[in-house]
């Protein structure tokens, strides 16, 4: 009896739950991944705050689009220019997922945003022919995005600063230089490029530098591959780019090229993103399958996506077969129901259950329909009259019913002389689907 008791709260707790994710859905269709979340999370607190536990789905659900709008967010913050808050939102994301998709792709964004922030900063500094503040701008961006274009052309700057400056003075820059150990090899390209410049027959010096660009090369195709690895192909590639601006026979163009066509890969991937939001199923599946097809390392994310392509699809046909039910079409609703069952046999929700209740009502609609036919030829108005009310109470709105209906109470409280001929009004069959 307890348990009888309990069950209209949990009744409504499980419609209150599909309520919350239909409003959440909308949100998401919009790309409105905030106020979707919140829906969620407003709902989360309200269950657990009214005594009971969170449903599990609804829990489920709030965990998926907390993910979906801490990327989103960091997103538009590497779009608003406030990469310190989006590289925080990152870090929020994967403390909560490590691998989420696209949070690598983000951060090497932002990185490299700040990277040509502080690079500009560099410039300034130079245009106030400060060169140690140049030089510790330009080197903090260079250790943020190692190769940077922007960074690079800084440094040859001060390069030619540098070698305007009295040798005394340019003793003094380098022991400043020397304070940060990570950048030594810039020093040593200065070095041997005075040296080459005031003694060209100098092979030693030469050796040197090709040496130290050999070594910068290799360090930063070492760099590349690490990236690759965890995916952060933007990132690969821009190590790879600084590798061949060191030794342009360092031998990546193979590996560049594929870390290019990645990068295209992710970038269709976002694109078809986009269009499941906005309902245009059909075209992300193509962009999906050219993505496939063309992608060696990033198979694994859009094999994801084409998971929740499937998914999102058949929710999506699931909400017009179940408004169709809700208008009352059940005929409709139920063939939308059988073919989502048949395209979709793994199960979307629950339309394998809706099938079989709604064959149900249907047959019975049926059932009553031919007996209240049969009941109005034979005359039998009071049995018509209550098949027909049957027929309505399993389906609502079939065919003439309502009109059938009021007819036939009109004929039966006219006195028994002044009834209409049995049967005048009847006519047609049921139609074998219901409609």
């Amino acid at each position: 009896m307890k348990y009888l008791r309990l069950l209209p709260a949990l009744l409504l707790a499980a419609c209150a739950t599909q309520s919350v994710l239909q409003e959440s859905d909308h949100f998401l269709a919009l790309a409105d991944y905030e106020n979707a979340w919140r829906v969620l999370d407003r709902a989360a607190t309200d269950q657990a705050n009214g005594g009971g536990s969170v449903s599990p789905e609804l829990e489920q659900e709030r965990q998926r689009v907390l993910r979906l709008m801490l990327r989103d967010r960091a997103r538009r913050e590497i779009f608003a220019e406030r990469e310190d808050d989006a590289l925080a939102t990152l870090a929020r994301l994967t403390a909560i997922e490590p691998d989420y998709p696209g949070a690598d792709d983000l951060r090497d964004w932002a990185t490299w945003k700040k990277a040509r922030r502080i690079a500009q900063r560099g410039d300034e500094f130079l245009a106030r022919k400060d060169l140690n503040g140049a030089m510790e701008q330009y080197m903090q961006a260079e250790k943020l995005c190692p190769g940077l274009e922007e960074t690079q052309a800084g440094l040859e700057a001060v390069k030619v600063r540098m070698k305007a400056m009295s040798t005394r003075a340019q003793q003094q820059f380098l022991e400043a230089l020397r304070k940060m150990p990570e950048f030594r090899y810039v020093e040593v390209m200065w070095h041997t490029g005075n040296v080459i410049a005031n003694s060209p027959s100098s092979d030693e010096a030469v050796g040197l530098q090709q040496k130290a660009r050999r070594q910068s090369a290799l360090k930063a195709v070492e760099r590349a591959r690490a990236c690759t690895k965890q995916d952060q192909y933007g990132a690969a590639l821009i190590e790879y780019r600084e590798a061949m601006r060191y030794d342009p026979d360092i031998g990546v163009e193979q590996e560049m090229q594929q870390v290019e066509q990645e990068l295209a890969v992710l970038a269709t991937l976002d694109k078809a993103q986009k269009e499941m939001r906005s309902g245009r199923y059909a075209e992300a599946r193509e962009m999906l399958q050219g993505a496939f097809e063309k992608s060696v390392m990033a198979r694994g994310h859009v094999s994801e996506a084409m998971v929740l392509l499937r998914k999102l699809e058949g929710e999506a046909k699931y909400h017009v077969a179940h408004d169709l039910e809700l208008v009352g079409d059940k005929a409709a609703a139920l063939a939308a129901y059988e073919v989502l069952h048949k395209d979709w046999p793994e199960g979307v929700k629950d339309e394998a259950a809706r099938v079989d209740a709604l064959r149900i009502d249907i047959e019975g609609a049926t059932k009553e329909w031919q007996a209240a036919e049969q009941a109005e030829a034979e005359g039998n108005l009071p049995a018509a009259l209550e098949h027909y009310q049957s027929v309505e109470t399993w389906y609502p709105g079939w065919q003439d019913v309502r009109a059938r209906i009021e007819r036939l109470k009109a004929a039966t409280a006219q006195p028994a002389g002044e009834q209409a001929p049995a049967g005048a009004a009847a006519g047609g069959e049921a139609p074998a689907n219901g409609g």
